[in-house]
């Protein structure tokens, strides 16, 4: 149930966040981080990038074509990505240094 605490449990943002701390970087914010340009959109998805849906969920982009997100009611999910192409509004991979 949302949040960035994995004692209590991740919201989208906070499993984001969180993956990508044990790659040894450190994103606060994601949002505020799209606009300072550490993401670059791209049109076909990487291990790991960050996917959109609509203006306020987020997952990655995992192996074999799967996206890894959570939900209110199951917590953590790998779903084959093609289930969520309708509500996909972008694609992005992370270019900024490591903030630390």
């Amino acid at each position: 149930r949302g949040g960035r605490d994995p004692r209590t449990g991740f919201d989208c943002y906070g499993l984001v966040v969180a993956l990508y701390r044990l790659r040894g970087i450190r994103i606060v914010d994601i949002a505020e981080r799209l606009s300072c340009g550490e993401w670059q959109q791209v049109d076909r998805p990487a291990i790991y990038d960050l996917v959109l849906l609509g203006a306020t969920h987020c997952g990655l982009y995992v192996p074999c074509g799967r996206l890894l997100h959570t939900t209110r009611e199951t917590g953590a999910v790998l779903a084959p990505l093609n289930a969520y192409r309708p509500m996909i509004s972008g694609y992005y991979h992370f270019v900024g240094g490591n903030n630390d």
